[in-house]
């Protein structure tokens, strides 16, 4: 069975090596021409038109930039919705919008191909050690066909039910998650060196007390649980004093805590709606309601 590996990047390139070493039947493309030389020099076979990548191919992978990218290998003369066979898979590997995911399923079903939602979680060395997580999406179908490839890349797959496009809604909200945590470990660690401790100390320390001791796997799951009991352990009223107190701080070394000072607002708030001896995680209520989903 003949694979298309479309995005030779640093992450579609030890995937494709993956699917080759397998033994696969692996026909590549990218666009940069000193890109393709040097794979095909590893013993890849890298194709100098994605046109021959895709001709006769079962299954499309692709793995690129962003949304312009994975349109602009679709469309017009050279693009895979030309030269894909009709019933071959397309699998959206790359962190693609939403809208732009769903436009790719329709295409691809106005051509008579299927197509797989599947953003990867992992880093380029992830890749390479055949350790990603991947989430995927689409019909029953293409689902089943694009298994043993999606399985032959990663360490497990979760698969979220619905329409494609919901498997670039999670790769999403995810990324965003990781940013936001990036931003708070960058802001304490900021504060820690304003009051004399080295970011190193200090992530010895929140490794110790919070990371390690499992917190946000404990929270989530008790966010996911209802996260509103009001015998709680931590209770917001308390919880809310403490970020009001590491904001004086931060006013006093200088330190700006910004993602705090909006979490401070969101507890005050739920400290003002009655839900001041709820435990910490019953802060996550106000997302739900702010999304119109009344108490998750």
């Amino acid at each position: 069975m003949k694979l298309a590996f479309i995005g030779l990047g640093n992450m579609g390139a030890p995937m494709a090596r993956n699917l080759h070493d397998a033994g696969h039947d692996v026909h590549a493309w990218t666009r940069s021409a000193a890109r393709r030389a040097a794979l095909r020099a590893e013993g890849m076979r890298v194709e100098e038109h994605l046109a021959a990548a895709a001709e006769g191919a079962a299954i499309a992978i692709s793995m690129l930039a962003d949304d312009a990218a994975e349109l602009a290998v679709s469309e017009g003369d050279a693009g895979l919705l030309r030269h894909l066979p009709r019933g071959a898979v397309r699998i959206s590997m790359s962190t693609i919008g939403v809208a732009a995911s769903h436009r790719l399923a329709e295409l691809h079903a106005a051509h008579g191909q299927g197509y797989v939602a599947a953003p990867v979680f992992g880093r380029p060395a992830a890749a390479a050690a055949r350790a990603l997580w991947i989430a995927a999406a689409g019909a029953d179908d293409a689902l089943a066909r694009a298994r043993p490839i999606l399985e032959a890349l990663g360490r497990g797959l979760t698969l979220p039910g619905g329409p494609a496009e919901t498997a670039h809604a999670l790769k999403l909200g995810a990324n965003a998650l990781g940013a936001i945590i990036t931003e708070g470990l960058g802001e304490v660690f900021a504060y820690g060196a304003k009051a004399g401790v080295a970011p190193a100390a200090y992530l010895e320390l929140l490794d110790q007390s919070m990371l390690q001791a499992g917190f946000v796997g404990n929270y989530a799951r008790m966010i996911v649980a209802g996260g509103t009991d009001s015998r709680g352990g931590f209770p917001l009223r308390l919880a809310l004093k403490d970020v009001g107190l590491a904001l004086d701080a931060a006013v006093g070394l200088r330190a700006p805590l910004p993602l705090a000072a909006s979490v401070r607002d969101r507890m005050l708030r739920a400290v003002a709606t009655g839900r001041g001896e709820h435990d910490l995680p019953g802060l996550a209520q106000l997302a739900f309601e702010d999304a119109g989903l009344g108490n998750g």
